[in-house]
Order: structure tokens, then C-alpha cells, then sequence
């Protein structure tokens, strides 16, 4: 535990005091990943064990699958077959992958892309895979017309095949699940039968593909969707379409994100901390109320993965060019911790910059009884702010990084 800049809220004394360090310092800066048409990447829940999967979309010849243990420091390509790969998944530990591919099978691993397996004969342009926390249920998205929703469950199956769902057959462009596979939600940009179409819209699972369900979200061109460890906040996005859902998909908010085609987006197991990509990077740490631009280098972005905290951040961008590459949102100095009175209690802010660090209170400035403060912070003025009560005795608030 690193403690990263302390704040003291002294009500007992009539005062309110503060240790300010300079603020924080983040950027994107590019990885040793060779410049390439990077199309899908995935992490471990860490952030350390990264697979990044290359050649689709038209772009020269077929690619590699690529794999990093040391997040994102050195790259090594795997044995997987040069192939127009499309979309990846990893389990939390990073040991087990998922890749799909343009016009081929899904293929997999359990040893962290050492070897792969080609699964079953299903061959469709796949768009989306998600995979459980342990790696043995996977959920695939496929594009390229009107197709099911397909799932996957490693035990007990040794030829490696897939089910099709009962999802309504659809140009399927994402799908994320919860950590236990158990729910599922799924995206398109269109859906229905040959002959009568429907425009795109979100669907739900809550029992790993057996049963889905239309959600409330709008229609529209919907292209990429994430969700919670717990499967309860979830993030929807598309042409120029951005919204939230803060109870398992039962009501869903406009986001307030910018108007934008929006390709990629990732969030932390909590939800509180989103990531998404269009022609450039935007960061949420209020589970997508506010989204500040990161500043993120000019590129043809597709893809981002975020670790557990969503302290650790990765972005892919696709084409051979100069701007293409794997980059990493690295931090700087730490953050500045304020506190000021306001007519509601203390408010306690930081930089909406500071990715991956939480809020934590104590009673004494003991190294022992820290907790975390569970209030999603509101943003203003790019600073992150929690409003606390000062009728409670002096209590110590401190911002944590992983």
C-alpha cells in the first residue's frame, strides 16, 4: 500500500487542514509493441499479463497474437497462426486467452498463449469475446450480417466446442460478462431475421446465454460495451451513443460523454472508472458521469483494456503508421489531496487525472484501520470531490494507488 498524499479533517479543533504534493502527472506513452495494425487487446486483472491481436480489417497481411508479462514492457508473438484477428479475451490471471479471427474459428489457451488450440468449425467474422474471471466461460459476438450469440464453457468439453444461445440473431459488435459468467451483455448495431430488420440495441443474459432479454437502452449503432466484476454497472457506447446502467440493465442514463464513434471501452471491476476509444482516449472515474479528454497521441485507436483498479491502462491503435502501437497510461508525481468547507461538510477533491487511486478515511493516523470511502466522487472543474460530514470528530483521509 502506498500512501500517495494525506488530508486531515480536525472538526474537534474548529480547523481544516491539508498536505498538498504537486499535482498528478499521467499520459499514454507508447510500448515496445511493434508499429502494426493492432485490432483487439486484453489484460489480466492486474494489468501485468497483456494479448494484443493484429491483421484485421484489411490492413496488409495476416498478424500475429502477441503476449506481455510485464505490463506491456517487452512483447513476445505467440505460436498462434498468422491469421486477420479480430477481437481477444483474457482471464483474470491472464493464463487462459480467447481469439477471434475474420472468417475463421475461435481459438484458445491455458498456458498464457504458449500454445493454442483451434475451437470447433464455427466460422463467422467475430467481433466481440468475453471471458469469466477464471477463464472457463466464454461468450462470442459475431458481425457480417445477422448471427447468434455463441458460448463456450471449458469444463467438460473437450472438443472445444461452442453452444448457440437463444439470443435473436443480430450484427452482433460486442459483448462483455460479469466475473462468474453469469451475466451477459451484448450489442449490435441490428438485429432480427433474414428479411425483417430491426435497428441496434443492448441485450441482457442473467444465467450465462440461456435466456436473453431486450434492455431499455435506446436504439442505435451500438459498438462496444463493458461491465462490472458484479455484472450491476454497465457501459454501452456507439455512433455517437453513450450511455450507463447502474442496476444490472434495468434503467439506463445518457452519458455525458462527447459525441463521438466510439470503438473501444473498458471498465474497472467496480465500474467507477471507464475508459473508451474513438479518435482519441477519454477516462470517466464516476462510472461515466464526467469523461476528461487524456490527451492521448493522434492514432487510429481500436482497442483498450483496463486492470481490476483501473490503475493500469493499455490502448491499441490499428494501421501501419507512425501513430499506430501499444501504449500505457503511466503516472507521474502523485496527486494533490484538497480540502475546503462548504455549507454541505468538507469536501474532499483531487485531480480527475489521478487514475486508480481511491479515497480512504481513519479516526488516528495509525497505519491500521483505513477504509475505503465508497461515495462515487462528482467532478468539477476536473477535480474529483467527495462531500463528507465535519460532525463526526477528527478523521484522516488519504488517497490509495495499488
Amino acid at each position: 500500500m502506498n500512501i500517495r498524499c494525506l488530508g486531515v479533517v480536525a472538526t474537534a479543533l474548529g480547523g481544516l487542514f491539508g498536505l498538498d504534493e504537486p499535482a498528478s502527472a499521467q499520459s499514454w506513452t507508447r510500448t515496445s509493441a511493434p508499429i502494426t495494425n493492432w485490432c483487439a487487446i486484453a489484460s489480466s486483472a492486474d494489468g501485468r499479463k497483456l494479448v494484443a491481436v493484429t491483421g484485421s480489417g484489411g490492413f496488409g497481411n495476416p498478424g500475429p497474437i502477441y503476449t506481455s508479462v510485464d505490463f506491456g514492457a517487452t512483447w513476445t508473438m505467440t505460436s498462434a497462426p498468422l491469421n486477420n484477428w479480430s477481437c481477444v479475451a483474457s482471464s483474470a490471471d491472464g493464463t487462459k486467452l480467447a481469439a477471434g479471427m475474420v472468417a475463421g474459428p475461435i481459438h484458445t489457451s491455458v498456458d498464457s498463449g504458449a500454445t493454442w488450440a483451434e475451437n470447433d468449425t464455427l466460422t463467422f467474422v467475430w467481433s466481440g469475446i468475453a471471458s469469466s474471471a477464471d477463464g472457463t466461460k466464454l461468450a462470442a459476438t459475431a458481425n457480417n450480417g445477422l448471427n447468434p450469440i455463441y458460448t463456450f464453457n471449458l469444463l467438460g468439453n473437450p472438443g472445444l466446442t461452442w453452444a448457440e444461445s437463444s439470443a435473436p440473431f443480430g450484427n452482433w459488435s460486442g459483448i462483455a460478462c460479469s466475473a462468474d459468467g453469469s451475466r451477459l451483455v451484448a450489442v449490435a448495431d441490428d438485429w432480427g431475421e433474414p428479411g425483417i430488420t430491426h435497428s441496434g440495441s443492448v441485450w441482457l443474459s442473467e444465467d450465462s446465454g440461456a435466456i436473453w432479454k431486450f434492455a431499455t437502452a435506446r436504439l442505435g449503432r451500438w459498438t462496444c460495451v463493458a461491465s462490472s466484476a458484479d455484472g450491476k454497472r454497465l457501459v454501452a457506447m456507439g455512433v455517437g451513443l453513450a450511455y450507463t446502467s447502474a442496476d444490472w440493465g434495468a434503467t439506463w442514463t445518457t452519458s455525458s460523454v462527447p459525441v463521438k464513434v466510439w470503438r473501444s471501452v473498458a471498465s474497472s471491476a467496480d465500474g467507477t472508472r471507464l475508459v473508451a476509444v474513438s479518435d482519441g482516449i477519454y477516462i470517466s472515474t464516476n462510472a461515466g458521469v464526467n469523461w476528461i479528454d487524456s490527451h492521448a497521441p493522434a492514432a487510429s485507436w481500436t482497442s483498450v483494456a483496463s486492470s481490476a483498479d483501473g490503475s493500469q491502462l493499455v490502448a491499441a491503435a490499428g494501421g501501419p503508421s507512425a501513430s499506430g502501437g501499444i501504449f500505457r497510461w503511466l503516472s507521474g508525481p502523485p496527486p494533490a489531496l484538497g480540502i475546503t468547507l462548504s455549507s454541505d461538510g468538507a469536501v474532499i477533491s483531487w485531480p480527475t487525472s489521478a487514475i486508480g487511486f481511491g479515497l480512504q478515511e481513519n479516526r488516528d493516523l495509525t497505519p491500521t484501520n483505513w477504509v475505503d470511502v465508497t461515495t462515487i466522487p462528482a467532478v468539477t472543474n476536473q477535480q474529483s470531490e467527495v462531500i463528507v460530514k465535519i460532525s463526526d470528530g477528527a478523521r484522516f483521509y488519504r488517497l490509495k494507488h495499488p
